[in-house]
């Protein structure tokens, strides 16, 4: 495989503080993709437990990408020395991604002798269009008393469009069965309200939010013939409720519960046919509803920094991936399971050793289990799972800084795949210029090469193996540097009430 890829982004903003009470903000957001890759395949093929070739087919892909996103906000924040704040955002959010997979076949017999060719092209493009207002009011009384409300408008209008040719024998003509035309409209409103006190021994907090989401969506094919999404509007109710408890100055029992809602990403609802050799495809699902989780949660945290929580969560109608064979063609397809139980337990320890030594620890580990009825079959699979990360930062003064990480996921079960462990290991140094106003930065990846994504599947009549690599391991020499007066004040802010929605918008790599 050999892949050519770079990327360009900004952001740029600026606040008006037109006085102690009232702020204006703009914010752009802009990030440019793009990606060439050609693949080179051989297949050898042969009869069910026989070990001569019957035939061979060689593939090449071609599949250059592009993907643009601009992102705006717009902002207003009023606070007064009472206690009340108001918040307004406007944003808006252009994606747009263009894209041709050409696949090219050549087959062979026994015999190494060339049989026919033909060649399969998709042209894909792409384009999202969020629109969002968001009102925020939050009331702080001098007793800890805190009233929170607000509310939400979002509007989505999802264009997808690919076009498929076959060439066969020097011949070309319109592929029907991998073509069409998606059109998606969604529609949101919410409102939340929150109340909640902090005191000296005890913090609590309810709150309750409230979705309608209106959902259009057809797809067209070259024959005419149309699939209508079949969610039309749907009603959630989302409660929220914490606590917490000192039990010294420096030890805090904290519990919690949520129900929230998790929307399919726009693309994965386009039923399209995107072919990645001639046996293997991937294929959106119109017919994907949102997933629901219940979770709770028990921490205890030490010094307001170290923390221990276990939780417990279940989501329904979970999204994702399930693979499929019908005839000699397999396929993955985004789907929803009927159930996900997880049990969690979670460690985040900062670790000061000394003035000049720093780091943190985190681990993870859980246990998943799998629920569902699928068209191959039943599923009902679980397994643990976990994660770790290392760092550590040593200051060795004249500005100079060494540091190291290192990040694991362990071996576990998602869905009807098992994922093998991945791990990697990577170093840096840096040094401050300029009384702190540049940095140039030296960092090794991946040092033992490790980043390696190994995943496998057994179930129905699906049987493979996937190892994935990539370009882990490298050198990285970045120089950085801090414009203007950096005593003014600025603001951290994202994309307001369309971060949501921004989240639900994948771009295609290849």
């Amino acid at each position: 495989m050999v892949e050519q890829f770079g990327t360009r982004s900004f952001k740029a903003g600026a606040d008006f503080f037109a006085n102690e009470r009232h702020t204006l903000g703009v914010l752009l957001l802009g990030n440019f993709y793009h990606n060439d890759s050609r693949k080179d395949n051989q297949t050898q093929i042969s009869n069910e437990g026989s070990i001569l070739i019957d035939s061979t087919l060689r593939s090449k892909i071609l599949a250059p990408t592009q993907n643009d996103r601009l992102s705006y906000n717009f902002n207003y924040r009023f606070a007064d020395t009472l206690g009340n704040e108001l918040t307004l955002d406007a944003d808006h959010i252009a994606f747009g991604s263009t894209g041709t997979n050409t696949l090219e076949n050549q087959r062979f017999n026994s015999e190494n002798v060339f049989l026919d060719n033909d060649a399969l092209r998709s042209d894909i493009g792409s384009d999202i269009m969020v629109w969002s207002l968001k009102a925020d009011y939050v009331k702080s009384r001098k007793n800890g008393l805190k009233l929170e409300t607000g509310a939400k408008v979002n509007w989505t209008n999802s264009n997808n469009d690919i076009q498929s040719t076959r060439e066969e024998d020097g011949a070309q003509q319109p592929d029907a069965g991998r073509s069409n035309r998606f059109d998606y409209r969604e529609n949101i409103a919410a409102a939340y309200a929150n109340i909640g006190k902090q005191g000296e021994k005890i913090n609590w907090q309810l709150g309750l939010r409230a979705e309608r989401t209106e959902v259009k969506g057809n797809s067209t094919d070259l024959f005419g013939n149309v699939l209508n999404n079949p969610d039309t509007a749907y009603l959630g109710l989302f409660p929220t409720a914490y606590l917490q408890y000192s039990l010294k100055p420096m030890h805090q029992l904290g519990l919690s519960y949520n129900r929230r809602l998790s929307r399919p990403a726009y693309q994965d609802m386009n039923p399209f046919v995107w072919q990645i050799d001639p046996y293997t495809s991937e294929r959106g699902n119109a017919y994907l509803r949102p997933a629901y989780t219940n979770s709770v949660e028990l921490t205890y945290t030490y010094k307001y920094a170290a923390s221990a929580s276990i939780g417990y969560s279940r989501t329904t109608d979970l999204v994702n991936t399930v693979a499929r064979q019908e005839g000699d063609q397999a396929y993955t397809q985004p789907q929803n399971l009927n159930q996900q139980d997880n049990i969690s337990l979670n460690i985040n320890l900062p670790l000061p050793i000394q003035s000049w030594w720093e780091g943190y620890l985190w681990l993870g580990i859980w246990h998943n289990q799998f629920k569902s009825k699928l068209a191959d079959g039943p599923l009902n699979s679980g397994a643990f799972g976990g994660g770790c990360y290392l760092s550590q930062q040593f200051r060795l003064g004249g500005g100079y800084e060494v540091e190291a990480s290192f990040w694991a996921q362990f071996p576990t079960q998602d869905g009807i795949f098992a994922n093998r462990g991945i791990a990697s290991a990577s170093a840096g140094a840096k040094k401050s210029l300029w009384k702190g106003k540049a940095t140039v930065k030296l960092a090794i990846n991946d040092i033992f090469g490790t980043q390696r994504w190994i995943q496998s599947v057994d179930f129905g009549s699906v049987r493979g193996a996937i190892r994935n690599t990539w370009e882990s391991q490298n050198l990285a020499l970045s120089f950085s540097w801090k414009f203007g007066n950096q005593n003014l004040k600025t603001r951290n802010r994202d994309n307001g009430g369309a971060t949501d929605s921004n989240e639900r918008i994948k771009a295609r790599k290849e």
